[in-house]
């Protein structure tokens, strides 16, 4: 499409002029101004063209009439090329010759892909598993004597997704997909192949899970630490397998990332003005952006030094509750005399929305003074969680009809004030390809059936709450900690989107999912908090909610797994 080309075209010989030091744009209406003047062009080593193209995109231009004829030009030309590589081939060497008379230089060239759209050929199992119907192969695309830098090939390789190799029979058993899948690119591609985006993020929300859990490299629920190591063990398998190197992505966090299974949950045109710890693309960076100018307002590490009584909101039953929120969580700190972690339960009952809410929990065998839509359960270091009163339940109200077989969660909708409360789930992106941890044997499905196959999905209990100290300045600092008991006391933390909010900027919730068949949003100026060890009705208070400031406020800090990529790269 003539417009499509001009635009790529044009969008890469601003890049060029970018780096040159000579580029400048002004926009008619004068909301914009770019101005670009410093030289970084020695700095640069190359470019990488396009983005990760989607399927149906590439798939729709090489089945399109008429089939373009091969490429020619001074610096780039194809052979056996399908239209998309014929496409890719035209701008680079336009961008190339852009380049070279403008500014008489030259640097290495490569084109954005993906497994979506690599090169290799898979059985029919995978390509119905994966809707894998799309290549982009740049061995079709060659370099003239005339181009002195030189192309190499440049793929965006995670080890979470997807994992074509489970799904044939002889890689099936493969321990290391990641690495396995490295290798047939390097055997495949004739020109130097670069790993050029990797990683996996710190965050609390999960998108996926490797299937070899040993190796640690979830795309979520993974901490700093974690994230270092998985780091340094996928850079070991992008050498170990012959690629010219990898680019980690990515060096700082970014707030404004979304994620399939959180964009029904949020408002995308607000997600810059807060921190989302469920969503897992925003957590990639090596760099944290943590709330607050130069600390967080609160540190769940067993010390409520950083507590004081202007937080108070409930003193009742010899219970004493405290909470305050930033751009990232919710906190609340429950004291009670003789509290025992080990030993003792506490109840932390949570209403947001006047929609529903239970004042009976029927599971848990307490009751309320107040409908509650949400319970903080604190049993244990390894058995505490958050519970959600079964209407207002995310996963269920949205992917009923996939939980389980043949059940349409409009037509058995949960009552308004429905006593029972359930665990919070996720959903994960395999949810077509596992059952209870087993994997269908794709070459043996019979996909007449259908019906079947789309009833399997996978979930992570995201409610549950991890034990430990979430203060990033101490020794045994865990990123995921989500509460810590001291003595007598016990402090917990919990991202706004666990509870339903939507935008806490504007203190945003979502609405009643059943009458609006899906998540719409409902503002708030006050919810209802209480706590007690569910031996008597749990008293519950107003507490009143402030919308956050307009500015954001955060500062910057170096994650741990920083520092461990930082330590085995030092001797490289």
């Amino acid at each position: 499409h003539e417009d499509f080309y001009k635009h790529f075209l044009e969008s890469c010989k601003d890049v060029v002029d970018v780096i040159h030091g000579r580029h400048k744009r002004y926009s008619r209406n004068s909301f914009f101004a770019q101005k670009y003047h410093l030289d970084i062009s020695p700095w640069v080593y190359g470019f990488i063209l396009g983005i990760e193209w989607e399927g149906d995109l590439v798939a729709y231009t090489n089945g399109s009439e008429p089939q373009a004829p091969q490429y020619s030009g001074e610096y780039l030309y194809t052979e056996n090329a399908r239209n998309f590589e014929i496409f890719l081939a035209s701008i680079g060497d336009r961008t190339i010759a852009y380049e070279t008379e403008k500014y008489g230089t030259q640097r290495v060239v490569a084109f954005a892909n993906w497994p979506t759209t690599c090169p290799l050929e898979f059985n029919e199992n995978i390509k119905q598993a994966h809707h894998k119907y799309a290549k982009v192969d740049v061995n079709n695309i060659l370099a003239t004597d005339a181009f002195k830098a030189g192309m190499f090939a440049s793929y965006h390789i995670y080890p979470y997704y997807p994992e074509y190799l489970l799904y044939d029979q002889e890689t099936s058993a493969v321990e290391n997909t990641f690495q396995e899948y490295l290798k047939l690119l390097v055997e495949h591609n004739t020109i130097p192949v670069v790993i050029t985006e990797f990683g996996i993020p710190s965050s609390r929300g999960q998108a996926s899970y490797e299937q070899n859990r040993a190796l640690g490299r979830d795309q979520g629920g993974v901490s700093e630490v974690k994230q270092g190591e998985a780091l340094v063990s996928m850079y070991q398998d992008i050498r170990s397998s012959g690629c010219a190197g990898g680019v980690v992505f990515i060096w700082q966090d970014e707030w404004f990332k979304r994620t399939w299974n959180t964009i029904p949950l949020v408002d995308l045109e607000r997600v810059i003005f807060w921190s989302d710890y469920q969503t897992n693309e925003q957590y990639f960076g090596l760099l944290s952006f943590d709330p607050g100018t130069d600390k967080s307002i609160c540190y769940v590490d067993g010390d409520k030094s950083d507590w004081d009584d202007s937080s108070l909101v409930l003193e009742r039953d010899s219970c004493r509750l405290s909470v305050k929120y930033d751009l990232k969580f919710m906190y609340f700190l429950v004291e009670k005399a003789g509290f025992d972690i080990s030993t003792d339960r506490l109840y932390i009952p949570i209403d947001t929305t006047p929609k529903s809410g239970a004042q009976q929990a029927a599971n848990l065998g307490i009751e309320m003074s107040n409908p509650a839509d949400f319970v903080i359960e604190i049993n244990g270091e390894n058995d505490s969680r958050l519970w959600v009163q079964s209407r207002y339940n995310t996963t269920t109200a949205l992917y009923g009809n996939q939980l389980e077989h043949h059940f349409n969660q409009h037509v058995n909708r949960p009552y308004v004030d429905d006593p029972q409360f359930q665990k919070v789930f996720m959903i994960l992106h395999e949810l077509d390809y596992y059952c209870e941890g087993d994997i269908i044997d794709f070459w043996d499905y019979n996909y007449n059936s259908l019906d079947i196959y789309y009833s399997l999905v996978q979930t992570h209990e995201t409610g549950k709450l991890t034990y430990g100290n979430a203060n990033p300045t101490m020794d045994d600092f865990n990123s995921l900690a989500d509460f810590c008991a001291g003595e007598g006391f016990v402090e917990i933390k919990l991202p706004w989107l666990l509870l339903n909010f939507a935008d806490p900027t504007k203190m945003c919730i979502h609405d009643d999912y059943y009458e609006n068949y899906g998540a719409e949003y409902l503002f708030i100026d006050s919810m209802h908090v209480g706590a007690g060890d569910g031996t008597t009705t749990v008293q519950m208070v107003e507490v009143p909610l402030n919308i956050l400031p307009k500015k954001p406020e955060y500062h910057e800090r170096l994650k741990e797994s920083y520092y461990i990529l930082q330590d085995y790269w030092k001797d490289k």
